[in-house]
């Protein structure tokens, strides 16, 4: 995970939280987010989730998992 903190919020703002995959491969899937407040972006993120067997192998992701290419 990695975060960059740009402006503090306060106690009781109505914050929006937009988020999307910004990279899907065969083995991980990358989100990142924009927390915002009056248009004003406070934080940015980024994480990676990856797909491992039991032993800690990168497998491959899920097909219900990949974006749908409708």
């Amino acid at each position: 995970m990695k975060i960059k903190y740009r402006r503090p919020a306060l106690y009781d703002q109505q914050l929006e939280l937009k988020t999307w995959c910004s990279n899907v491969t065969a083995a991980r899937i990358e989100h990142s987010y924009q927390l915002i407040f009056n248009g004003f972006i406070l934080a940015e993120a980024e994480t990676t989730l990856a797909c491992v067997d039991k032993d800690g192998k990168a497998q491959r992701i899920p097909k219900f998992l990949y974006p749908d290419d409708k």
